[in-house]
């Protein structure tokens, strides 16, 4: 008896040690779910991206313009050169205009004569309309006086008109600035024949200067007067949007926008290349999140949401980027959201995470 019992403590032992080791493998076949993953995270806090872009402008004088001859004739005086100042009114060509003086005083002298004979005319006709009225005087011949009188009256009309168009055609043999500024070049010198309509002097505005640079047409929308501008490279001065020309170029498929200087310094000179600084504000288009927080994959560009600990992975469309941020749509982030932005790389979606300063 006393050994029966030895051996049934030993069978017991026995199948007690299999079971525990029988449940040590099966808890060993199972796999351990993966430890949390360490992780650096940032705030979406921003919904709107200020981009910078660098374009190419041109310097030009706020207003320039070729001045020409409204008649032809020989030049008599030239009394400006390149470079010279010149103030508005002042006479800067002047073109022969003896003919049409000659024809002015022809003109005058014939309106004159017309004047004297209309009134002799008015005086007989209302002479002669009272001796007819009184029967002394035959009726016909007074209304014959009367035509004579309007025909003349007619003649000084014409004679007014011909003075007219004579004195306008003398004030386009004189060639004078439009405006303060600075003479660009001279096309003419005394004792030229000049055309009418042909170039004679180009002046240029003085002081203020404009800057113009093609822009892509994506663009066009996403600039105003409130868009940020500097001008320069390593000087730089500020510059605001003058005008934006909507149509555009058949061949590069730009527009021309007009940006004016706050200032115009000595080193901003006209027909100067320059660098123009554009910032633009895009807003309202989605949420700014850090580039950082950007994984590239097969199926396109994500980021990992932190929702109640775990990893939250979301498809985004980036429609900027602009140094370390980029402003991205995707409608199921917010403001607030917190995303990860180091140890992405190797997250799967719904992984523990644990956030490491």
């Amino acid at each position: 008896m006393k050994y029966t019992g030895t051996f049934a403590v030993f069978v017991i032992v026995a199948l007690l040690v299999g079971c525990e080791a029988a449940e040590d493998a099966s808890q060993a076949g199972k796999p351990s779910a993966p430890p949390p993953a360490k992780i650096g995270v940032a705030t979406i806090d921003k919904m709107s991206l200020t981009i910078p872009r660098l374009l190419l402008g041109e310097v030009h004088n706020a207003e320039s313009t070729i001045l020409a001859a409204g008649g032809a004739g020989n030049v008599l005086r030239v009394n400006v050169r390149e470079g010279d100042s010149v103030k508005r009114g002042q006479l800067l060509v002047q073109i022969d205009d003896g003919v049409l003086r000659a024809q002015l005083k022809q003109a005058q002298a014939e309106l004159k004569r017309s004047q004297v004979e209309l009134a002799q005319a008015e005086r007989d006709t209302k002479r002669l309309k009272a001796l007819s009225e009184q029967g002394h005087y035959p009726e016909r011949e007074a209304e014959q006086i009367g035509v004579t009188k309007q025909s003349l009256e007619a003649a000084v009309a014409g004679h007014e008109a011909a003075i007219q168009r004579l004195r306008e055609e003398i004030s386009q043999m004189r060639i004078v600035a439009p405006f303060d500024g600075v003479v660009a070049a001279r096309h003419v010198a005394p004792g030229q024949w000049l055309r009418t309509g042909e170039p004679a002097v180009e002046v240029a505005s003085s002081g203020q200067l404009e800057v113009h640079v093609q822009v892509p047409s994506e663009l066009l929308g996403r600039v105003g007067s409130e868009t940020d501008v500097e001008l320069g490279d390593t000087q730089k001065i500020k510059g605001s949007i003058a005008g934006v020309v909507g149509s555009l170029d058949k061949r590069s498929r730009t527009a021309l926008l007009r940006i004016m200087p706050e200032v115009s310094p000595e080193w901003l000179r006209e027909g100067d290349a320059i660098d123009v600084h554009i910032k633009i504000d895009r807003a309202q288009e989605g949420v700014v999140v850090p580039t950082d927080a950007l994984v590239q994959g097969v199926a396109g560009t994500r980021v990992f949401r932190i929702v109640d600990g775990k990893a939250e992975p979301h498809a985004v469309e980036v429609l900027a980027q602009s140094g370390t941020n980029a402003l991205v749509k995707a409608p199921m982030l917010k403001m607030g959201d917190t995303l990860v932005v180091r140890g992405n790389e190797r997250l799967r979606p719904g992984q523990d995470v644990e956030v490491v300063q």
